[in-house]
Protein backbone atom coordinates (compact mmCIF):
# COMPACT_ATOMS: atom_id res chain seq x y z
CA UNK A 1 0.00 0.00 0.00
CA UNK A 2 1.36 3.55 -0.93
CA UNK A 3 2.34 5.47 1.89
CA UNK A 4 0.52 8.54 0.12
CA UNK A 5 -3.26 8.36 -0.40
CA UNK A 6 -2.84 10.49 -3.50
CA UNK A 7 0.63 9.83 -4.66
CA UNK A 8 -1.13 8.32 -7.90
CA UNK A 9 -0.60 5.20 -7.28
CA UNK A 10 -3.19 4.37 -5.33
CA UNK A 11 -2.58 0.52 -5.22
CA UNK A 12 -4.23 -0.57 -2.25
CA UNK A 13 -7.09 0.22 -0.07
CA UNK A 14 -8.15 3.54 -0.34
CA UNK A 15 -6.51 5.55 2.73
CA UNK A 16 -8.82 8.22 4.26
CA UNK A 17 -6.63 10.15 5.72
CA UNK A 18 -9.29 11.02 8.82
CA UNK A 19 -8.73 7.40 9.47
CA UNK A 20 -5.97 5.64 9.22
CA UNK A 21 -2.52 6.99 11.13
CA UNK A 22 0.08 7.71 8.53
CA UNK A 23 3.18 7.43 11.06
CA UNK A 24 1.77 3.60 13.17
CA UNK A 25 -0.72 2.60 9.99
CA UNK A 26 -3.36 2.29 13.21
CA UNK A 27 -6.86 3.06 12.84
CA UNK A 28 -7.43 6.22 14.34
CA UNK A 29 -9.96 6.71 17.12
CA UNK A 30 -11.17 8.25 19.94
CA UNK A 31 -9.16 6.13 22.37
CA UNK A 32 -6.15 5.86 20.67
CA UNK A 33 -5.49 9.27 19.80
CA UNK A 34 -7.26 11.21 22.45
CA UNK A 35 -7.16 9.06 25.50
CA UNK A 36 -4.21 7.08 25.35
CA UNK A 37 -1.99 10.25 24.97
CA UNK A 38 -3.73 11.87 28.29
CA UNK A 39 -4.88 9.21 30.19
CA UNK A 40 -2.31 9.85 33.33
CA UNK A 41 -3.20 13.26 33.15
CA UNK A 42 -4.54 14.78 36.92
CA UNK A 43 -7.59 16.47 35.48
CA UNK A 44 -8.98 13.29 32.96
CA UNK A 45 -11.35 10.76 34.97
CA UNK A 46 -12.79 8.17 32.61
CA UNK A 47 -15.82 6.94 34.18
CA UNK A 48 -17.88 3.54 32.35
CA UNK A 49 -21.03 2.67 32.16
CA UNK A 50 -22.46 5.86 32.87
CA UNK A 51 -25.13 7.55 31.67
CA UNK A 52 -25.43 11.60 31.76
CA UNK A 53 -28.91 12.79 32.08
CA UNK A 54 -28.18 17.01 32.20
CA UNK A 55 -26.01 19.71 32.72
CA UNK A 56 -25.94 21.36 35.84
CA UNK A 57 -26.47 25.19 35.01
CA UNK A 58 -26.69 27.93 37.15
CA UNK A 59 -28.50 31.13 36.28
CA UNK A 60 -27.61 33.26 39.07
CA UNK A 61 -25.41 35.46 37.05
CA UNK A 62 -27.99 36.01 34.08
CA UNK A 63 -26.66 33.97 31.85
CA UNK A 64 -26.38 29.96 32.11
CA UNK A 65 -23.07 28.93 33.04
CA UNK A 66 -22.50 25.28 33.36
CA UNK A 67 -21.19 24.10 36.68
CA UNK A 68 -21.08 20.12 36.23
CA UNK A 69 -23.21 17.12 35.20
CA UNK A 70 -25.53 14.78 36.57
CA UNK A 71 -25.01 11.00 36.03
CA UNK A 72 -26.10 8.05 36.22
CA UNK A 73 -23.54 5.30 36.66
CA UNK A 74 -24.81 1.47 37.53
CA UNK A 75 -27.99 2.37 38.57
CA UNK A 76 -26.54 5.23 40.98
CA UNK A 77 -26.90 8.93 40.72
CA UNK A 78 -23.99 11.55 40.71
CA UNK A 79 -23.38 15.13 40.54
CA UNK A 80 -19.89 15.83 38.61
CA UNK A 81 -18.88 19.38 38.97
CA UNK A 82 -16.68 20.90 36.40
CA UNK A 83 -14.03 23.31 37.38
CA UNK A 84 -13.69 25.09 33.75
CA UNK A 85 -16.12 23.37 31.67
CA UNK A 86 -18.37 21.27 30.67
CA UNK A 87 -18.07 19.58 27.23
CA UNK A 88 -20.60 17.66 25.62
CA UNK A 89 -19.97 15.25 22.73
CA UNK A 90 -22.46 12.42 23.12
CA UNK A 91 -23.14 12.22 19.15
CA UNK A 92 -25.52 14.32 16.98
CA UNK A 93 -28.61 12.55 19.14
CA UNK A 94 -27.92 12.52 22.25
CA UNK A 95 -25.74 15.78 22.07
CA UNK A 96 -29.06 17.92 21.68
CA UNK A 97 -30.86 15.52 24.11
CA UNK A 98 -28.66 15.92 26.86
CA UNK A 99 -29.14 19.97 26.10
CA UNK A 100 -32.89 19.86 25.48
CA UNK A 101 -33.36 18.08 28.96
CA UNK A 102 -30.70 20.56 30.72
CA UNK A 103 -33.23 23.49 29.28
CA UNK A 104 -31.36 24.53 26.51
CA UNK A 105 -33.74 24.52 23.57
CA UNK A 106 -36.90 25.57 21.82
CA UNK A 107 -38.37 27.49 24.83
CA UNK A 108 -42.02 26.12 23.68
CA UNK A 109 -40.61 22.73 23.71
CA UNK A 110 -39.23 22.57 26.97
CA UNK A 111 -42.45 24.00 29.02
CA UNK A 112 -44.42 21.59 27.45
CA UNK A 113 -42.05 18.70 28.78
CA UNK A 114 -41.75 20.40 32.10
CA UNK A 115 -38.55 21.58 31.72
CA UNK A 116 -37.09 24.95 33.03
CA UNK A 117 -36.02 27.24 30.30
CA UNK A 118 -32.26 28.41 30.95
CA UNK A 119 -31.32 29.48 27.20
CA UNK A 120 -34.19 29.90 24.46
CA UNK A 121 -32.46 28.43 21.01
CA UNK A 122 -35.51 27.07 19.17
CA UNK A 123 -32.06 25.52 16.47
CA UNK A 124 -31.15 22.56 19.50
CA UNK A 125 -32.34 19.40 17.82
CA UNK A 126 -34.15 20.82 14.76
CA UNK A 127 -31.40 20.41 11.79
CA UNK A 128 -30.47 16.62 12.15
CA UNK A 129 -29.21 15.41 8.75
CA UNK A 130 -28.35 11.93 7.83
CA UNK A 131 -25.09 10.55 6.78
CA UNK A 132 -25.65 9.78 2.99
CA UNK A 133 -22.72 7.12 3.25
CA UNK A 134 -20.34 5.71 5.58
CA UNK A 135 -16.72 3.65 4.89
CA UNK A 136 -14.44 1.35 5.60
CA UNK A 137 -10.57 1.68 6.18
CA UNK A 138 -8.70 -1.59 5.24
CA UNK A 139 -6.06 -3.26 3.77
CA UNK A 140 -5.74 -5.47 0.27
CA UNK A 141 -2.70 -6.90 -1.00
CA UNK A 142 -0.98 -5.15 -3.86
CA UNK A 143 -2.42 -7.28 -6.42
CA UNK A 144 -5.91 -6.38 -5.87
CA UNK A 145 -7.24 -3.38 -7.75
CA UNK A 146 -9.21 -0.91 -5.90
CA UNK A 147 -11.52 1.80 -6.98
CA UNK A 148 -8.86 4.49 -5.45
CA UNK A 149 -8.55 6.56 -8.82
CA UNK A 150 -12.09 7.09 -9.45
CA UNK A 151 -12.74 8.16 -6.07
CA UNK A 152 -10.85 11.24 -5.99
Amino acid sequence: MSENAFSGSPIGGLVNIATVNSATKERSYSANVYFKPAQNRPNLHLVTEAQVEKIILDKESGEAIAKGVKVTVKGIEHIFRAGKKVIIAAGALNSPKILELSGIGDPELLRSLGIDVYVENANVGEIFQDHTSSGMSFKVVDEIQTLDALNR
